[in-house]
């Protein structure tokens, strides 16, 4: 898919819903934006996932507007992507990790700005792609994970905060009778969760790339050894 907002190759799917709105790329307005968006919404042409967020990706970085409701069914496809498995079917997971929470943080931006996107540049280095978001506040950094919903906002001066969807709780209609040994071990759980949360954080404000998808499977390996041994 490329970064959309960016640049257009042809051959692509992506790049053919766009051209059949009109040829040159580079020269969208919202008129086309609308139609572009129908078109590639609509079931009888078959856009895919990747041809919805690709051609919202695109509109956004041109700044143009993109309905909300679009807006967060994008968002949507985009944490899909970010998905273990799915990273590990591209030949750079890496790079596609890093173009997708870019791409994420893009909607983000017009979620919270109407609808309306911004423009992103884009430096050229061999066959590596530096993004460089002119628009996005310099000192904070959003870090989205493709596992347990973890979220890692980075404040730029030593500090930051982290959101995840490890902890359980106890359920409203749970039983007088449970035991206090389930209480304790679901204690237990939830320290342990915040104990991997805090050295996540913690790597992160330090300057470790937490996106790679030999972190993530850590990760994931850390949180299936700690449920396996409570």
């Amino acid at each position: 898919m490329g970064q959309w907002g960016i640049q257009t190759d042809a051959c692509d799917s992506v790049h053919d819903f766009l051209q059949d709105v009109r040829p040159n790329c580079q020269n969208f307005d919202q008129e086309d934006a609308d139609k572009v968006l129908e078109n590639v919404w609509d079931k009888k042409n078959r856009g895919s996932d990747f041809d919805r967020l690709g051609v919202v990706t695109f509109l956004l970085t041109h700044e143009l507007v993109v309905p909300i409701d679009k807006l967060q069914q994008a968002l949507e496809i985009a944490n899909e992507e970010l998905h273990v498995d799915r990273l590990k079917t591209w030949q750079s997971p890496k790079e596609r990790h890093a173009m997708i929470v870019t791409e994420m943080n893009d909607i983000r931006f017009a979620i919270e700005n109407g609808g309306k996107g911004r423009k992103r540049e884009i430096m050229e280095t061999g066959d590596d792609y530096l993004i460089e978001e002119t628009l996005a506040p310099k000192e904070n950094t959003v870090i989205i994970l493709g596992v347990y919903g973890i979220v890692v906002n980075l404040t730029g001066d030593g500090g930051g905060s982290i959101t995840s969807d490890l902890h359980e709780f106890i359920s409203d209609d749970s039983s007088d009778d449970s035991s206090d040994d389930d209480a304790e071990q679901l204690a237990d759980y939830n320290n342990a969760m915040n104990g991997i949360e805090s050295v996540v954080l913690g790597h992160a404000i330090a300057g470790i790339d937490i996106t790679t998808p030999a972190y993530l499977e850590g990760i994931e390996s850390a949180v299936q050894g700690c449920a396996n041994s409570i």
